[in-house]
């Protein structure tokens, strides 16, 4: 279990940082962890937050539809890009306990 433990881990770590993507089926997406996979984990709740306060034309719905084909397109400016990833840095340690 440790080697596991260390692997998701290490994942974690080494993943890239926010993914909005509705071409990617996997949706919304932190650290490699994708909302339509683990919708429940309990960390989401805080990154939709810190997304749709950066980005407020951006609603809860449409993020938790990415990738699902009711999902519409997301864009975001580089330096809203920048600033959420900035802010979700706190969330990374929380993320790798799990």
């Amino acid at each position: 279990m440790a080697k596991a433990t260390n692997a998701i881990a290490e994942t974690f770590l080494s993943e890239g940082e926010l993914s909005i993507d509705n071409s990617d089926k996997g949706g919304l997406t932190y650290l490699g962890v994708a909302f339509n996979k683990w919708p429940k984990a309990p960390f989401w709740g805080d990154i939709i937050s810190v997304i749709t306060s950066v980005a407020p034309s951006v609603s809860v719905t449409d993020l938790k539809t990415l990738g699902t084909g009711k999902g519409k397109n997301i864009v975001l400016t580089d330096a809203q890009t920048d600033q959420i990833n900035e802010k979700l840095k706190k969330f990374k340690p929380l993320i790798i306990k799990f």
